[in-house]
């Protein structure tokens, strides 16, 4: 039904503005930092597979 579809991609970058993200939907400096994890993004990340 075309009156319930609604535009998710249009409401993405408000939603991770709420949640302190950057625009990629990751959490930016200041939230690593208000959460006690600062260091999260600075070191060096292994590949998961």
């Amino acid at each position: 039904r075309p009156e319930t579809i609604v535009p998710l991609a249009a409401m993405l970058g408000g939603y991770y503005r709420c949640r302190g993200w950057n625009e990629e939907g990751a959490p930016t400096a200041k939230k690593l930092k208000q959460l006690g994890i600062e260091t999260l993004g600075t070191e060096p990340t292994v590949p998961l597979v």
